[in-house]
């Protein structure tokens, strides 16, 4: 899934949870089932080029400025919104950052955390529009059903 997808779907069911600790938690173990469903993702690739960076970069300020003028104009740091996007975020972020995802690997939990984020993953890969649509698909059915 893209960062977007992640950081709305967590936001939102850790908004619904309510209470920060837990709903970073439910992000965190979100993600995984996220990744599960066929999608478009900008780190499918090994290489982090140019062209992935603006994308990666582009949607996910999207995301956020999504996040924050319509979702949850009043986000604090104690806000369970926040903690389940931080939580639904965090699994990238240790795994799929180019600053430090090579060392981050080359460590025995590393390497194992990307094993298991790898094999979470669709084995289905749609085309960018329908893996894209089916993101935006999840992303209503999360905020009809949680909001």
């Amino acid at each position: 899934m893209i960062l977007a997808a992640h950081a709305i779907v967590g936001g939102v069911v850790g908004e619904a949870i309510d209470q920060q600790v837990v709903a970073f938690v439910v992000g965190f173990i979100l993600h995984f089932v996220l990744d599960a469903i066929p999608h478009f993702d900008s780190f499918e690739r090994e290489k982090f080029d140019r062209k992935q960076f603006v994308f990666t970069l582009s949607e996910f300020v999207l995301g956020l400025l999504f996040i924050y003028f319509f979702l949850h104009p009043t986000i604090s740091l104690s806000s369970p919104f926040l903690w389940g996007m931080f939580g639904s975020l965090l699994p990238d972020f240790i795994d799929n950052m180019p600053l430090w995802s090579k060392q981050i690997r080359r460590t025995k939990f590393g390497h194992y955390f990307r094993y298991y984020h790898q094999k979470c993953h669709s084995k289905i890969y749609p085309r960018p529009l329908i893996g894209l649509l089916i993101q935006f698909a999840v992303i209503c059915f999360f905020l009809v059903t949680f909001r």
